[in-house]
């Protein structure tokens, strides 16, 4: 897969048109969704009045509001599509995510990128790489934690616009007052697409975005599902909701794969989110992790890195990338980012890794949490990293096993 950059961004905001083959076939799959439970407000899918609303009903309680201290943690690309190494993942099943679930259970919020089609059908584009998992597997993802979910990848429509139909099924088949679930980067109704999903966590509320891409070349796909992260309409919906939430968080498939650092095109994407309101952004695609940025006020994770994915590529070979990654773990205190803290992983399923006498084994799909040389070795790397981001206001500390970002 060659996913190399246009050459300049487009500045044309697309608008769907009766030629747009989703708008012709579109029913309201992606139906409004407003769960009340555990304090939390879900609404998945609503129409921008719909947001304009929703906040002027919710302003009325914004003076007897406590925002609490509110725990996020994120990890980048999953993937473990139905037949790849299918006797190797059902064997381990939910026990792929053991090492991270002690991390994970510290988090209010768990944020994935899940990138496959969620589906009982196979895929059915033609393509190198294309992925779909079963609806089974979904819940040893939700199990572990997840509640936070990016859509928004370009293989999130591998098995067509019915595989698509099964994504958004099978999350709203999961949705429970015990344990409200968020998602956000398809949509099979045009007139959705802009609009963020805005819920609440222990009196902080949260705008939440999901963008990405359809094909190699990043540029918007005219009729895909997909949000589109080149789009200019999300800055505007960005800009719209900003004065009527505490927090806005971007996530976004983007940018040169096995490539630690990130190019001009991703950096002014991500500042130009920062720039339209967004106080987080969570990048991954690369499948490698890349630096930490402080930018204006706020935070740009420019790639979270795999997590758990059923491939043994060795194309980081070709660039000289590593496959480790890390759990990011932002605190949010009074409706700000307060702490971010690191936590190395290691995601290799093709090699282990040797410091001195010590060994961490391949990984077999699932993510290893690092200590000891392994996990200082990883946090030195990210250092350095963050250091190459031109302008960049963060640095790294490392503090025991985890990596601690300051600015």
């Amino acid at each position: 897969m060659n996913h190399d950059l246009p050459a300049s961004t487009p500045d044309t905001t697309r608008r769907p048109t009766p030629a747009d083959p989703w708008r012709a076939r579109a029913a309201p799959e992606r139906r409004a969704l407003v769960s009340r439970a555990a304090g939390v407000i879900v609404a998945a899918g609503i129409a921008a009045a719909s947001i304009a609303a929703a906040s002027i009903a919710a302003s009325a309680q914004d003076a007897g509001r406590v925002k609490g201290r509110v725990v996020l943690n994120a990890v980048g690309d999953l993937s473990l599509p139905t037949k790849s190494f299918a006797p190797l993942v059902n064997a381990q099943g939910p026990k792929l995510f053991d090492s991270t679930r002690p991390t994970l259970a510290q988090g209010d919020l768990n944020f994935v990128n899940i990138e496959t089609a969620i589906s009982a059908n196979p895929p059915s584009v033609r393509k190198k790489y294309a992925f779909s998992m079963h609806p089974d597997r979904l819940d040893w993802i939700l199990d572990a934690g997840f509640n936070l979910i990016s859509l928004a990848n370009n293989h999130t429509n591998d098995a067509g616009e019915q595989g698509v139909k099964d994504t958004l099924e099978a999350m709203e088949r999961r949705q429970r007052a015990d344990r409200p679930l968020i998602w956000s980067g398809v949509s099979l109704e045009p007139a959705g697409r802009y609009a963020p999903v805005i819920f609440e966590r222990k009196g902080t509320r949260f705008a939440f975005f999901s963008v990405g891409f359809e094909n190699t070349s990043h540029a918007i796909e005219p009729g895909s599902p997909v949000h589109q992260a080149l789009d200019p309409g999300y800055r505007e919906a960005i800009r719209a909701v900003r004065g009527k939430v505490d927090v806005v968080i971007v996530s976004s498939h983007f940018g040169r794969e096995y490539d630690h650092a990130p190019d001009g095109h991703a950096i002014k994407l991500y500042r130009g989110f920062v720039d339209a309101g967004a106080d987080l952004i969570l990048g991954h695609h690369p499948h490698v992790i890349r630096g930490v940025e402080r930018y204006k006020e706020g935070l740009i994770f420019h790639s979270l890195g795999n997590f758990a994915f059923a491939s043994r590529t060795s194309r980081h070979h070709e660039t000289g990338a590593k496959m480790v990654s890390m759990i990011a773990q932002v605190v949010f205190e009074g409706g700000k980012i307060a702490e971010v803290k690191l936590i190395p992983l290691y995601v290799n399923n093709l090699e282990s890794w040797s410091i001195g006498a010590q060994t961490v084994p391949k990984c077999d799909f699932a993510p290893v949490v690092l200590d000891g040389p392994f996990a200082r070795s990883v946090i030195e790397d990210l250092q350095g990293w963050t250091r190459a981001i031109p302008g960049n206001a963060a640095r790294i500390e490392i503090e025991g096993d985890v990596g601690v970002v300051r600015w």
